[in-house]
């Protein structure tokens, strides 16, 4: 039996580990966040510890990070158990913090409990199967709405709270016949606390005698007309003037209550106190939708009954000074003090309601029609622009909403009179001419008839959070066409594999004189091309591997120079300055091609009437005062790269948001992606974006990318295939596709290596199981049919000591580290790739090289 400790912010993800370990006869501890479980195992020391990551006080990082700095407890073993988007993040920090394994929410309890044996060291740990992430992101997207919808409502519950406390006030102030004052503090309170029926009373010596009630049927009334003495601590705690709650399922007999009262399981009574005495009590029976009054409705029956008691003492005073004359001025003062304070109370009340970030309004109800605003706070002009007058005229709300969503406001009417409330989003007119989303809830307040006397409604900006929405399926659009984009480069990758490698395997085998040879060369030469065709495509994507080279940005710009001359139209004038003593920097040529594209379709956008284009390639030296201004640049020699136009230009709102993801000024037909990819792929090279732009004259943007004093790597050269490189090695082949297996094989078999050949994973287990010989060399795809490259490295490595893998594949950079095979650094090779390139990297695998 072991101890393990469970750290989780949640309660139900704590009961779910401890009801699972604790069923195999584990001893269990649970802590709520990073900073109980520190002081827990400290003092417990536990054997293992499961911890969530997002935790608050101190999140799973920082737990682990503290855990190792104490040498009584750095030895602990620690297992993250985090939701499925922090996984990769999880298992990437594993390592360097010593957490022995990454488990993801929602987890099935087999792999739990192997893996929690494993940690124990009592079984290897088990290989987690790859999972579809989107059904997790479409689940994390609906829990994100339903806490926002919570919310909301929790918002539109407190508003409704606090108009019903304004209007009580405004009422209570004003009221000067005690028994009227009581009956609208019975009704408002039962409504601000929400429970379903509400008795107040005033004592006579022991016997309280039941006046006012809401809520109650007639023959509930009847049953609490006589007199009836209140006993047991129910009657000691209203004596003694403090509040009594309790909530019980099986009834409240015992607790002092009246028997002639309703059945109910849940109570709570407050003594209507004033600073003479107890005048009487105020008595809420059950709380529809919760099995217990809280404290913060007993705060509230406290501070409003101690309230009305003032009050009713008060009042009780002015009518008998009616009889008794020579008080008469004594009491006024008193009841000009109250109501002194009851303005007070009422401003008080109204400045909440002000600072409310939601706009709350009265409706008059007339049958089946509302009649239009009759009252709405003053934050109305703060939300939709208008003033309270501009509100309350007859039309304005309907002639202001959306043509589009008229139809479905029309609805909101239909379900108010069928339900009693109503809530709906749509699009609502600016004061400025613009439409905001808008959440508007709508509910009736009805008489002691149940017949709706007026509507009661709050309505506040939910524009961000549709805009999120928005910003959320456009990324599921573009991981769409990445997904499209990754297929099709992966087929042709092993197409072209197949192209080249014969073409240069039948141009090294003719003489220099055959006919034939410049036909293979311009066969060659196309295959390069359709190579180049799908890196784009990746790049479009944005899920090519990045492959940094020293560069010639003139030669980049002067390359790029003949693609985007039919892009940018006839109508507008193109300009290219190279310098031709322009220095050299280390880049992904792709990446740079992606952002000269952008920056010259942002430029053609910005023209659509023409203008002139130019872009600019020299060498630079940043100082430091330029570095001072600009954080992201760093000072020394640069080559920039420029992009100018003479189009609309930009004002300086714009610029401070310019590379923000899903910022555009394109409207439906931007992204927002461009220039936020931009800024990322200079950043990546070391590099920094600048721009100067002005409202009617034109942009520029700046690229400085750092130079380098590396030589540039020299073209690929055609005229023949150097000599492979040759070994006497056994090499085993993992290719799902046959094409590409059987020209690896020749390329292979050139080479003098003894070839072994299987077409997934399982295969290639079976074949390496039964050879008798040592293996060298596992040269594998990394995504094949059962069981993936990296599963069959692992497996293989076991059966043959000292084997060394090489990995292989068309898919792209993101499918890759799905299979864990770019962070782990092992050498690997990109298709498609020549017959050269095959055998020198096997040749430097089998050489201790990467």
């Amino acid at each position: 039996m072991s101890t393990i400790l469970i750290v989780d912010d949640r309660p139900t993800n704590r009961e779910f580990l401890v009801s699972l370990l604790r069923s195999t006869g584990h001893r269990l501890l649970e802590a709520a966040d990073g900073a109980d479980a520190l002081a827990v195992t400290d003092a417990q020391r536990p054997d293992l510890v499961i911890a969530d990551i997002l935790m608050p006080t101190m999140d799973g990082y920082e737990f682990v990070r503290r855990l190792r700095t104490d040498p009584a407890i750095a030895d602990t073993r620690v297992i993250f158990y985090t939701a499925h988007y922090h996984e990769l993040e999880a298992r990437r920090l594993a390592d360097s913090c010593r957490v022995s394994a990454v488990l993801t929410k929602p987890c099935e309890p087999e792999i739990v409990l192997q893996t929690v044996e494993a940690v124990l060291g009592h079984t290897p740990l088990p290989v987690p199967p790859l999972r579809d992430t989107r059904e997790f992101d479409r689940e994390h997207l609906r829990i994100m709405t339903d806490k926002l919808s919570l919310q909301a409502d929790e918002l539109r519950r407190s508003n409704e709270r606090l108009k019903t406390m304004v209007e009580l006030g405004l009422r209570l102030g004003s009221e000067r016949d005690p028994d009227r004052l009581l009956q609208i503090f019975c009704d408002a309170v039962r409504e601000i606390i929400g429970a379903r029926y509400a008795v107040v009373g005033v004592a006579s010596g022991r016997v309280y005698h039941h006046l006012l009630t809401s809520g109650l049927n007639a023959a509930m009334v009847t049953r609490l007309g006589e007199p009836a003495e209140f006993s047991g601590a129910l009657r000691s705690a209203i004596a003694a003037g403090r509040c009594f709650r309790v909530a019980n399922p099986a009834g409240l007999e015992g607790t002092g209550i009246s028997p002639s009262f309703p059945p109910a399981q849940a109570l709570l009574a407050a003594p209507l106190l004033s600073p003479v005495c107890v005048h009487g009590w105020v008595c809420l029976l059950d709380k529809p939708g919760a099995d217990a009054f809280n404290e913060e409705d007993e705060r509230l029956t406290q501070m409003l009954a101690a309230q009305v008691g003032r009050i009713y003492e008060n009042d009780s005073l002015y009518a008998d000074l009616l009889v008794h004359s020579s008080k008469l001025s004594e009491e006024v003062t008193e009841r000009e003090r109250t109501e002194a304070e009851l303005r007070e109370a009422r401003q008080r009340l109204e400045h909440v309601v002000a600072s409310s970030p939601a706009v709350l309004g009265s409706m008059t109800v007339q049958g089946n029609r509302i009649l239009g605003i009759n009252w709405i706070s003053d934050n109305v002009e703060e939300l939709f622009g208008y003033s309270p007058g501009d509100a309350c005229r007859p039309d304005w709300w309907l002639t202001n909403i959306h043509p589009e969503d008229r139809d479905a406001f029309a609805q909101t009417h239909t379900d108010l009179f069928k339900f009693g409330r109503a809530g709906q989003e749509y699009r609502f007119r600016h004061r400025n001419g613009k439409y905001r989303w808008i959440r508007g809830e709508i509910r009736f307040v009805q008489n002691s008839a149940d017949k709706p006397t007026e509507a009661v409604g709050s309505w506040w900006d939910v524009t961000e959070r549709k805009q999120l929405e928005d910003q959320f399926r456009q990324a599921q659009k573009m991981e769409a066409v990445g997904r499209l984009a990754g297929g099709i480069a992966h087929d042709f990758n092993n197409l072209l594999t197949v192209i080249n490698g014969y073409g240069d395997l039948v141009l090294s085998q003719l003489p220099d004189n055959d006919p034939t040879r410049e036909l293979l060369r311009q066969m060659i030469s196309a295959g390069e091309r359709a190579a180049g065709l799908t890196r784009q495509l990746l790049a479009f994507s944005r899920k090519a591997i990045i492959e940094p080279k020293v560069l010639d940005l003139t030669a980049v710009v002067t390359d790029v120079e003949q693609m985007i001359r039919p892009i940018v139209g006839e109508d507008i004038q193109l300009s290219v300055n190279a310098d031709p003593e322009t220095g050299a920097v280390r880049a992904d040529p792709g990446q740079i091609a992606q952002v000269i594209l952008n920056l010259v379709v942002n430029a053609r956008d910005a023209m659509p009437f023409g203008g002139r284009l130019t872009i600019e390639v020299r060498n630079v030296e940043l100082d430091e005062t330029y570095t001072r201004d600009h954080a992201e640049a760093t000072p020394g020699p640069h080559v920039l790269l420029a992009v100018s136009d003479t189009g609309c230009g930009m004002d300086s709102a714009t610029i401070a948001r310019l590379f923000e993801p899903f910022f555009t000024t394109k409207g439906e037909r931007g992204t927002g992606l461009g220039l936020a990819t931009v800024h990322g792929i200079v950043k990546q090279s070391g590099g920094h974006v600048g721009v100067y732009s002005e409202l009617g004259r034109g942009t520029t943007f700046k690229v400085y990318i750092p130079r380098v004093t590396e030589q540039q790597a020299g073209g690929k050269s055609r005229a023949g295939i150097v000599s492979l490189p040759q070994g006497r090695e056994v090499v085993l082949l993992v290719e799902d596709d046959d094409a590409v297996r059987a020209l690896s094989r020749h390329i292979l078999m050139k080479c003098n290596y003894t070839v072994l050949e299987a077409r997934d994973g399982i295969e290639a287990i079976r074949i390496a199981s039964a050879y008798p010989r040592k293996i060298d060399l596992l040269v594998t795809d990394v995504v094949l049919p059962r069981g993936d490259g990296r599963q069959v490295a692992e497996r293989l490595t076991a059966l043959h000591r000292g084997v060394r893998v090489l990995y292989v594949s068309g898919y792209p950079a993101d499918a890759i580290v799905r299979h864990g095979i770019l962070e782990s650094q092992v050498p690997f090779l990109q298709k498609p790739f020549t017959p050269s390139a095959l055998a020198q990297k096997a040749r430097a695998v089998l050489d201790g090289q990467k």
